[in-house]
């Protein structure tokens, strides 16, 4: 067994310990024979005494091991350099015996190449899971399903770590205006699943990469607490058999960021937020799924702020937007006049709906509104948001939308700031003129 220089000082300590001459022996190891001056010691005694030490020795050293292999602040130099172009890893400064105490408990484990080997990710994680805060650069077509401990045998079981943060980047180059093909995160073909989720109060951090997967639990799954964010990501959906595919969920209290560029496709539904869960969305987003486009619900809140060039289109065979007791904004504070496009009824019930970019709904699209209080710039098709005859008239615009209940429905030409009347609805004004007597 290997014995390090800090495991020679404690065997000396121990040594130290036994023949210091301390003829009380309360700290002398069980079994130690005890020799005088002028009193002859026999081999065996010796050899008994030294069988002890060795064997303590032993104990200690693998009880040390057991403290590094688990420790979450520890690592060895020589295992990190397997993974990383710098061998340094953390501060660099605290080391002892070939061990480095990482920065913050931090691990960055920077050239994971699933070139030719897909499980290279896997492997990755189950040898440096006990760490709570691990990101990961990676390369090539790499199976997402990195909690299996054994990537061949599903039957081998998972680790999931609680609290834990997990950032996966795709190593795109470092020219930004030229960059590398983006990594894969692709389902492991022994199980057909992946890995991301963040949950129990955890994250999950996804930069620069295209998935590719089917999950009727979502392809990213945000779940129990956890937050995150998705930077320049491309999800893609592929059939599952005998279930719906569902590209993102995020649920029970979760509040992760998207940061843009995100594009979902292929999937049933697209995005599906809920139970207390909150959602900021930053730049692009762009959703074309087969049956549901953004689902909100259950007390969730979607908010997105989009910057000059952003842009929010969702196309659906079905329901592009349905807010069922939640709240959604888009484009708050759009300081242009971009478009978003939306293929697919809308449908908001007992919800606030703030569309602030003008919308563009397809020929066929409807907009019900039930118990909410819903405001949009609602455009004609190819009709220029900067000019006043671009927008739907009151009467083209009462062909599309219901209102029931105690709506609030604020339909406005965004050129001019003068509200479209749609026929059934009421809008703020209307009902603050219903509800308040006139002056005398």
């Amino acid at each position: 067994m290997r014995v390090t220089a800090f495991t020679r000082r404690l065997i000396s300590s121990a040594v130290l310990l036994v023949f210091s001459g301390n003829h009380a022996l309360a700290d002398q190891l069980e079994g130690i024979t005890e020799f005088t001056d002028g009193t002859p010691a026999l081999a065996s005694e010796v050899n008994d005494n030294n069988l002890i030490l060795s064997d303590k020795s032993q104990d200690l050293e693998a009880r040390i091991r057991l403290l590094e292999d688990t420790s979450t602040r520890l690592i060895r130099q020589d295992d990190a350099a397997r993974y990383s172009r710098t061998a340094a890893v953390g501060s660099g400064e605290n080391t002892t015996s070939g061990l480095v105490e990482l920065e913050g408990g931090k691990l960055i484990l920077d050239n994971v190449d699933c070139t030719n080997d897909p499980l290279a990710l896997n492997k990755a994680y189950i040898e440096n899971s006990r760490f709570k805060d691990i990101t990961f650069v990676i390369k090539g077509d790499c199976y997402g399903d990195y909690w299996l401990i054994d990537g061949n045998n599903p039957d081998a079981g998972v680790r999931q770590e609680f609290g834990q943060s997990v950032k996966i980047f795709g190593d795109i180059g470092p020219d930004p205006d030229n960059p590398l093909p983006r990594p894969r995160l692709i389902p492991n073909p022994a199980t057909g699943r992946m890995s991301l989720v963040g949950s129990f109060g955890g994250g999950l951090y996804l930069t620069n990469l295209d998935i590719v997967g089917g999950s009727q639990f979502g392809v990213l799954l945000f779940s129990r607490g956890a937050t995150g964010s998705v930077r320049n990501v491309s999800i893609t959906c592929e059939p599952s058999e005998g279930s719906t595919t569902l590209g993102v969920r995020i649920q029970n209290g979760a509040v992760p960021y998207f940061e843009g560029n995100i594009d979902i496709s292929g999937c049933d539904w697209g995005m599906w937020a809920f139970n207390n869960s909150t959602v900021a969305l930053y730049g692009d987003l762009t959703i074309n799924a087969e049956s549901m486009g953004l689902w909100v619900g259950q007390s969730a809140s979607v908010h997105s702020v989009l910057f000059r060039d952003s842009v929010v289109n969702i196309t659906s065979g079905l329901t592009a937007l349905l807010v069922d007791n939640s709240t959604l904004e888009l484009g708050q504070n759009s300081p242009s006049n971009k478009i978003m496009d939306i293929t697919g009824d809308m449908i908001f019930n007992s919800s606030r709906v703030e569309l602030h970019a003008p919308l563009r709904p397809d020929a066929g699209s409807t907009l019900s509104v039930t118990n909410s209080e819903v405001s949009v710039y609602p455009l004609a098709g190819g009709g220029d948001p900067n000019t006043t005859e671009g927008y739907l008239s009151g009467e083209d615009l009462s062909t599309i939308t219901t209102c029931a209940g105690n709506s609030s429905f604020n339909a406005i030409n965004r050129a001019d700031g003068t509200p479209i009347p749609v026929s059934g609805c009421f809008n703020d004004e209307q009902w603050a003129n219903l509800y308040t007597p006139p002056s005398p």
